[in-house]
């Protein structure tokens, strides 16, 4: 019986490549709908954070089972948040125009 090495990492899907875009998308919605009817200034973080940590935990867990290493958690952190509060900006100015 001979060697013949680790098995090769998993294949990457299409999943896999759109997970975090769409999930990064459907946060920026929301964050938009929350600016419009004005929910209050910090009612985005939670949902910034939990967006980031889903996605993240995705990342870690498949790049685990390829052998990978995987992307910092503040990278994520801080794509999620400054995209989700430009978002909020975006529909509280959407929401002042409206009503003027």
């Amino acid at each position: 019986m001979t060697y013949h090495g680790p098995p090769p990492p998993l294949p990457w899907t299409p999943w896999d490549l759109m997970e975090g875009p769409i999930l990064l998308s459907a946060c920026v919605v929301i964050g938009a709908i929350m600016g419009f009817f004005g929910v209050g200034l910090l009612a985005p973080a939670p949902l910034a954070v939990l967006g980031a940590l889903g996605w993240y935990d995705q990342r870690q867990r498949r790049n685990r089972q390829r052998g990978q290493g995987h992307p910092p958690l503040l990278t994520h952190l801080w794509w999620f948040a400054v995209l989700v509060y430009l978002a909020y900006g975006l529909g509280a100015a959407i929401a002042d125009q409206t009503y003027m």
